[in-house]
């Protein structure tokens, strides 16, 4: 009974401790998240708009010179017979820019199926290289509450993945898209500051442009909070300083069944395919 009693005693110990150890842990988290504050555009100003830019603000460029831009981007592996069914005829040269060069994408890889030997060669016709995660499960709620070093070895790691198989520079994918577009929040931001990427493209919005494209929100950096709506929680609360969110303005329309009066309706992602 009295060796029963020990192990009991040990193991209660132990429980309290680890009790203990996360309570702190959780403490000295908090006090390491710098909360985000309210706009200091002077502050802001100072540093560059190549460095920070604040929500909600529009572009410095006069409106008279200001370029249409649309973002095309490609998510998940980047395979074979993607290349041949719709990248090659897309990027052949047919389709081009106002000043006549060929039109460029954004792909976010994913690992599996991805053949690198056509990452390789679209990298060097100028296409970016962003990270979208190793295992991109498909349970929403492994991502939603995925650690810091979570996201680390999923986001770090396909970088890592494409610089060795693909034979690019790791420090050229500098951009990320969280699987489903389910972001991490303050987990997922901090590890981006951390790890030298410079822009997310996950957070999408129902406030700005869902109704009229012209009132979409610019892209700005976390230096400050945002004004941007959540509505896929969580959303990061702290101040990542130059790290830049790229806002997914949503482009659902009435045939995939959304109402612009119903924000529950139709798709919650900004990608037609849901």
């Amino acid at each position: 009974m009295g060796r029963v009693l020990s192990i009991m005693e040990k193991k209660r110990l132990i429980l309290v401790a680890a009790a203990i150890a996360s309570l702190f842990g959780a403490v000295f988290s908090a006090e390491e998240c710098t909360q985000a504050t309210k706009c200091d555009e002077a502050a802001c100003e100072a540093l560059g708009s190549e460095n920070c830019h604040c929500s909600g603000n529009e572009t410095s460029i006069p409106i008279a010179d200001r370029p249409m831009i649309v973002y095309l981007t490609f998510d998940d592996a980047f395979t074979a017979i993607a290349e041949s069914q719709f990248y090659h005829s897309l990027f052949d040269g047919s389709y081009t820019n106002p000043n006549e060069c060929a039109i460029r994408a954004t792909h976010f890889i994913t690992q599996s199926y991805t053949d690198y030997s056509l990452v390789n060669r679209y990298w060097h016709m100028g296409h970016e290289m962003a990270a979208h995660s190793i295992t991109h499960r498909n349970d929403v709620n492994y991502w939603k509450n995925l650690s810091v070093d979570g996201w680390k070895d999923e986001m770090v790691g396909v970088r890592k993945m494409i610089g060795q198989f693909a034979s690019i520079d790791p420090c050229q994918v500098t951009g990320s898209r969280a699987p489903f577009l389910q972001g991490g929040g303050d987990n997922m931001f901090q590890m981006l500051a951390e790890n030298n990427f410079l822009y997310d493209c996950s957070w999408p919005t129902r406030a700005y442009g869902y109704i009229d494209a012209e009132m979409g929100l610019y892209p700005y950096t976390l230096d400050y909070s945002s004004i941007q709506d959540c509505p896929i929680k969580p959303c990061p609360e702290c101040a990542y300083p130059g790290l830049w969110v790229q806002p997914m303005t949503d482009l659902e329309d009435e045939w995939i069944g959304s109402n612009p009066a119903c924000p529950t309706c139709g798709n919650l992602c900004s990608m037609l395919d849901g």
